[in-house]
């Protein structure tokens, strides 16, 4: 049984029949090989959140998706949806070996010689499970019997007639038995519709968590989304920092929608505010007037934090997300969430009481992902290293083409468009992840930690683990078509653990901003040499061993030079 939330159907006209099965031939002496799908019925804004962000094209955008054939197992067959014409989407190459599995006569009986599309038309459909797979099958007519039920949603599949399509988004799953490859409408009173089984969980999965999150239409790089797991899983605080409107906060919300079975109980957005001096916003205070009463906050960090240590909840991914994390000064307020996070199981202490739901203490448990987003201006606030320490610092650009992407497909994003649909993977997520030291970043390390030295921004004990930790992460557990090497994840350890606390004059900065940068790129063949970072361009820090890192540095000692000061968030 699996649990989908959308799918696309459409019924088959004579024409299209008839082509798929090589019984005519199209004007210009060629097999057609399409199911058309009419953009009017299917928006290109609809197969975008169906399948995820598509590769521009001349007619619109295609899509290139693995689907399973319903009551077949996972043989999955690579199946693209592509522009036709202006107003046309099209199922390509579905005549010959490629055809969609299920519609092959010998497979399921699907008629080959003649179709009624009048009084028996057949509908073909792709459903989208709410892990992100792809199933597909079909039915006629006159397989519908009466009895059957359906939620209301999903009556304009019951068009009947040749030629009708469209696109549905279930506002909660239904339940699908996938040996059944007529699934749509054998339901019945005994067998309702809407009662929903807890999700399966499944091994963690980073791709169907990109996918998940790719399908709200937000623009994001696979690799930033990929950081932001891996550094969830080794440490789970992490601080978003960048450009104002680059994603940051939607990116947190996605996660935490796509992760969530319960979004209203697992999750708790808060925005923080400029006046906060004390921990009192997040966690609320004891009545000094009235002493058997403990003061929630509003925002209900509190009430998160109760539910996620309750024992049935152990499992449960629960996202704390802080917008604006740095308008006051963090250590004031959160001082007893960064406490917590070291001292593993110690209590954060209320009050003295045990009433009205509130305990005398809560645990910050290692199911609470917290996740903080911070903007660089004259009304925020810079972090300790304290604070640093703590936390992967994830940096977000915009880069040139992502921005012609922008422009060009102006998509419309809807952070909910992910709701559990990654929900599978939750509980792996949440579960300890402990991979073997590797020795093979010994060496890096340390050279990094002589020249931060000189700054005094070295790492200590606890960055140095964390480091190995999310390095050995993200190479066990990157199952993309493109999975992290040990340069890139070391890349991102560097960019995100041991530069962000480096900042100081240009006297202090740059030479050891030379140093690292030299650290950077791999050792010149015989007779080379490594570009000298006063000389260096961008198009040199793309080529480096540690590409990330030389960005970075690159920038910082560009803007050192001509502000005579230079931190890692200004830069």
């Amino acid at each position: 049984m699996i649990l989908a939330n959308q799918l696309i159907y459409r019924y088959l006209t004579q024409n299209e029949f008839k082509a798929i099965n090589n019984l005519i031939q199209s004007a210009g002496g060629g097999s057609q090989t399409y199911i058309d799908l009419p953009k009017s019925d299917i928006s290109d804004a609809d197969l975008t959140s169906f399948f995820g962000p598509g590769t521009p094209v001349q007619y619109g955008f295609s899509w290139t998706i693995d689907v399973f054939s319903l009551s077949l197992g996972r043989n999955a067959q690579s199946v693209t949806v592509k522009g036709r014409r202006n107003t046309t989407n099209s199922i390509r190459e579905q005549n010959g070996t490629n055809r969609i599995e299920i519609l092959k006569s010998s497979v399921s009986g699907f008629p080959s010689s003649t179709y009624d599309d009048v009084n028996d038309p057949i509908c073909l459909f792709i459903l989208k499970e709410v892990t992100g797979a792809f199933w597909a099958g079909w039915f006629s007519k006159s397989d519908c019997q009466p009895g059957w039920y359906i939620p209301l949603e999903l009556i304009p599949v019951l068009a009947r007639k040749a030629g009708n399509c469209g696109y549905i988004n279930l506002s909660q799953p239904v339940t699908i038995d996938i040996t059944d490859f007529r699934w749509p409408f054998r339901f019945s009173v005994n067998n309702p519709v809407l009662s929903l089984p807890t999700v399966q969980q499944q091994p963690l999965s980073i791709k169907h968590i990109i996918d998940a999150i790719n399908s709200t239409g937000l623009i994001y790089d696979d690799t930033i989304i990929k950081r932001l797991c891996f550094s969830l899983l080794s440490k789970r605080f992490v601080i978003l920092s960048g450009l104002a409107g680059s994603g940051k906060t939607q990116l947190a919300l996605a996660l935490a929608h796509s992760l969530c079975e319960n979004l209203a109980e697992q999750m708790c957005f808060v925005p923080v505010g400029a006046d906060w001096t004390n921990r009192e916003p997040l966690l609320g205070y004891p009545n000094a007037l009235k002493g058997d009463e403990y003061v929630r906050p509003e925002n209900g960090v509190l009430d998160l934090l109760i539910r996620a240590q309750k024992p049935e909840n152990k499992e449960k991914p629960f996202f704390l997300i802080l917008d604006e994390m740095n308008l006051s000064v963090v250590e004031r307020y959160f001082a007893d969430f960064l406490s917590a996070m070291e001292a593993k199981n110690e209590p954060i202490h209320l009050w003295t009481k045990d009433k009205d739901g509130v305990p005398c203490s809560v645990i910050l448990g290692s199911n609470v992902f917290i996740i903080g987003t911070i903007n660089v201006d004259e009304t925020t606030y810079m972090f300790s290293p304290k604070v640093l320490d703590r936390a992967n610092v994830i940096e977000f650009k915009i880069s040139a083409s992502e921005m012609d992407t922008f422009l060009q497909t102006n998509p419309s994003a809807d952070v909910s468009k992910a709701d559990a649909k990654a929900a599978a993977y939750a509980e792996d997520f949440v579960a300890p992840h402990n991979p073997a030291p590797n020795p093979g970043i010994n060496g890096t390390l340390n050279m990094f930690f002589e020249e931060l030295k000189k700054a005094n921004a070295e790492f200590g004990y606890r960055s140095a683990h964390e480091i190995s930790k999310f390095i050995g992460i993200a190479l066990a557990n990157d199952d993309t078509a493109t999975p992290l090497n040990m340069n890139q994840a070391v890349d991102a350890a560097i960019v995100q653990k041991l530069l962000p606390k480096l900042h100081g004059s240009k006297k202090k900065l740059t030479p050891v901003l030379k140093e690292m940068w030299g650290f950077c790129f791999d050792t010149p063949a015989s007779g080379g040499s490594i570009v000298a970072l006063e000389d260096a361009t961008n198009a040199d820090s793309s080529n480096a061993k540690y590409p990330l890192s030389a960005d970075k540095i690159l920038r910082m000692y560009n803007w050192v030079c001509d502000n005579g000061f230079a931190s890692f968030s200004e830069a």
